[in-house]
């Protein structure tokens, strides 16, 4: 535990540099009581917390896909802004549902979480919740497309 906490300072005061890009005295000072404040938060979150989330390789490849999914994307919404300017279409503004196969345990917390994460990173797909009681994820999208992959091996499905 002791181990977790330094490199939490560690890896906290090496961020507030990078942030501050100087080592002055006075931005010292305010370094100190920044990375102070951060522990203590991050301990008492840690504590409180009691979701557990077992990171498997194959889900978190699925981040590899993001890349493709922002051109995709930014392509679709390129394309909605240029028929609206010409007149030819107006922006449809959709709130879809798709089934989410995945449970409340450890595991179908992780595949949602990255499932959010991953797909409201692509300027099309943005993911507002996954109920897992009804196993339905709510999404918005301003075309009607195909749910990502990534997604889909996440757990989403039609």
């Amino acid at each position: 535990m002791a181990i977790r906490t330094l490199k939490l300072v560690i890896v906290s005061a090496a961020l507030w540099v990078l942030f501050v890009g100087n080592l002055r005295r006075d931005e010292l000072i305010v370094g100190v009581l920044s990375v102070a404040v951060t522990t203590c938060l991050i301990k008492f979150v840690r504590r409180a917390e009691k979701l557990q989330i077992s990171w498997r390789a194959g889900d978190l490849l699925q981040a590899l896909w993001i890349p493709w999914y922002i051109i995709l994307g930014a392509r679709e919404v390129i394309s909605v802004l240029a028929k609206d300017l010409a007149g030819i279409e107006q922006p449809k503004s959709l709130f879809l549902t798709s089934h989410f196969k995945r449970s409340g345990t450890a595991r179908g917390n992780e595949q949602r979480l990255l499932a959010s994460l991953f797909d409201t990173a692509t300027p099309n797909f943005i993911v507002l919740g996954i109920n897992s009681d009804s196993k339905r994820m709510l999404y918005h999208q301003l075309t009607k497309t195909e749910i990502p992959r990534m997604a889909k091996h996440l757990g989403a499905g039609p």
